[in-house]
């Protein structure tokens, strides 16, 4: 019997799955040129190479019959004898289904398990409504059958890969020679192998897909299904970057009381020394209390990031803050030639929940960020805005350098820093602070046009409770 699969189709890979029916394809001149271990088991392939072999001659003519009529049907329930591996006739009732594409006629028999199996239930609807991308692979490395996911995933006409050799899909992951020659020895060995790869979707969209790769050494096929696992791949890094900011604070914290004793002592030896200093003795220890001075502000942004989230909490409107921090820094943008947009807010409140002084610190870190960014001419807007969860949304955009994808990928980690002296922890401040107040940050950027920094904040709800059409009292929900 001929083995082989000349032509595979997503009707008909079901047969290839299928472990509780009997189910062989046949050609239009009944030769069998697939079937299942079900199948095998049942009837031990008693030198049957055709269809007309595997039964009684009654059947043949049942079988005939559907051939000669298939202009005006190509589905049919039937009843036939089917020889047994010891020799035996049995009647199982058959389904043949024909396959215009391939020429071919699918047969699936009667369960031989004990529970007969109600409804019919092709591999083909689970393949083709599968959340996963699935692609299948012949012997000859050629793509047979993919479902519709291929332009969610990678957004590519089903023609990229239909019908190519399985390298398109190599080329697109990105997977080296070394790689391959791995995951194909694993297959040979267990039938399966795993693998996660990162995919640049578009400029600002990395994607992280989870691969995992089927083999069928009956058949010599492949079954290659891509899961898009990026959601838990950030929240792996998210929780990273939380043991990163833990161990930054149990450092910070058992190290400070170090630190701080000599450098307490060294500010008290230049202020001596500057009572007797001449002119350029006093610019030298100037500059020694300036690097002081610095070395304090990274210890305090240290000990920021270690410290527990504060308890001192009031309710203050966020356009408020944002209007006096603009006040503040509108000197330097004067001095900078950087002009300050800051656009109409069409929200009723603003009010939000929680420590107004953070929140102006994360404010002077962005604009401080914005600033470095851009040079003379360079536009810092502001808006206040809300999304579709009602949350109200502080953007910050600037018209600089923008940002490649990898700084992106890191900005928020500690210590990483693109800034010459820069100390790598005022990002890392801002993400903590806002994850504190309830909300989340995220950043759009691209290379010569800019960076925007959108910041969800929960916005403050009072729920009053009337009696009598009397305010009884208020709840204040954080």
């Amino acid at each position: 019997m001929n083995l082989e699969m000349t032509k595979v189709s997503s009707q008909t890979i079901f047969l290839l799955e299928e472990t509780l029916r009997p189910a062989i394809l046949i050609g239009l001149d009944g030769v069998i040129v697939f079937g299942n271990d079900v199948f095998k088991e049942l009837t031990g392939y008693r030198n049957m190479s055709t269809i007309q072999d595997s039964i009684d001659k009654e059947s043949v003519q049942l079988w005939d019959e559907f051939i000669k009529n298939l202009h005006h049907t190509t589905e049919k329930n039937i009843v036939v004898k089917l020889y047994t591996n010891d020799n035996k006739l049995i009647k199982k009732s058959v389904k043949l289904k024909y396959f215009s594409d391939i020429q071919q006629v699918a047969a699936l028999f009667q369960s031989t398990a004990t529970n007969e199996i109600p409804t019919y239930k092709p591999y083909s609807h689970a393949f083709s409504n599968s959340e996963n991308f699935m692609i299948l692979i012949d012997h000859k490395g050629m793509i047979f059958d993919l479902n519709g996911l291929h332009h969610k995933f990678f957004k590519l006409p089903k023609e990229y890969f239909k019908l190519q050799h399985y390298t398109v899909l190599l080329r697109l992951l990105d997977i080296d020679k070394n790689t391959l020659e791995k995951e194909i020895e694993l297959l040979k060995k267990t039938g399966t192998s795993e693998l996660v790869v990162t995919y640049q979707k578009t400029l600002d969209d990395l994607r992280h897909y989870y691969i995992t790769t089927f083999y069928d050494k009956d058949t010599g096929m492949y079954l290659i299904r891509i899961r898009d696992c990026t959601d838990e791949k950030v929240l792996e890094q998210r929780l990273a970057h939380s043991d990163s900011l833990s161990t930054l604070g149990e450092l910070a914290a058992s190290i400070a009381h170090e630190i701080r004793n000599p450098m307490t002592t060294l500010k008290g030896f230049t202020q001596l020394l500057k009572l007797s200093a001449t002119e350029d003795s006093s610019r030298y220890i100037s500059v020694i209390e300036d690097e002081i001075g610095r070395m304090e502000n990274i210890l305090d942004e240290m000990l920021v990031l270690s410290k527990p989230a504060s308890n001192k909490k009031t309710i203050f409107s966020l356009e408020v803050l944002v209007n006096d921090m603009i006040h503040v820094i509108r000197p330097k943008a004067v001095m900078e030639g950087i002009t300050i947009v800051k656009h109409e807010n069409l929200l009723e409140t603003t009010l939000i929940s929680g420590d107004a002084d953070k929140i102006k610190q994360v404010l002077l870190n962005l604009f401080k960020n914005a600033f470095e960014a851009m040079s003379v001419g360079g536009v810092l807007a502001i808006r206040i805005g809300s999304d579709m969860k009602g949350q109200i949304v502080l953007s910050v955009s600037d018209s600089g350098k923008g940002m490649p994808i990898n700084q992106l990928n890191q900005m928020f980690m500690p210590f990483y820093t693109s800034k010459a002296g820069g100390t790598g922890l005022g990002l890392p401040f801002v993400l903590k602070t806002v994850e504190e107040h309830g909300g989340s940050i995220i950043v759009e950027s691209e290379l010569d046009k800019g960076t925007t920094f959108n910041i969800s904040f929960p916005q403050f709800e009072r729920k009053a409770f009337v009696d009598d059409n009397k305010i009884l009292h208020s709840e204040i929900r954080y």
